[in-house]
């Protein structure tokens, strides 16, 4: 991801964070794992939502390999929703290859947090574009 990706990605989950009512964290999580970019979790904490986000997603992906099951309009995880006493955990896609997650309040509206979700998912793929590896003269 270029500096420039990077510093847009930020500041787009941030604007999350703050605007979609009882957001706490928001996260993007490469399909293997990975955590790209985080707003309101510490490093370690980001490594492990990024785990159970791949976790859960990989699961929700596995609804397309039931043989038999008709699924329409071709399947595909659209948005799965965690709830534990403390907290919500909501997993979307954001592109091909990344996740998004927000991480809220119990007592959150899921669906106001749902719906700000899908629309920064449709701004993320553009942001989560790598540069070209330049090769060294030698």
């Amino acid at each position: 991801m270029t500096d420039a990706g990077h510093d847009n990605l930020a500041w787009l989950l941030e604007g999350f964070v703050t605007s979609a009512p009882g957001a706490v964290a928001a996260l993007v999580t490469s399909n293997d794992g990975l955590p790209l970019q985080m707003h309101g979790l510490a490093q370690e904490a980001a490594e492990r939502i990024s785990a159970i986000v791949s976790g859960v997603a990989s699961l929700g992906r596995g609804l397309d390999r039931i043989p038999g099951l008709d699924l329409p309009g071709g399947g595909g995880l659209e948005q799965v929703i965690l709830c534990h006493g403390s907290a919500l955990l909501l997993i979307g896609r954001a592109g091909d290859q990344a996740l998004l997650s927000a991480l809220a309040r119990p007592d959150a509206d899921m669906s106001a947090i749902a719906y700000q979700m899908e629309q920064l998912a449709a701004r993320l793929p553009q942001h989560l574009g790598t540069s070209v590896r330049q090769t060294k003269a030698g």
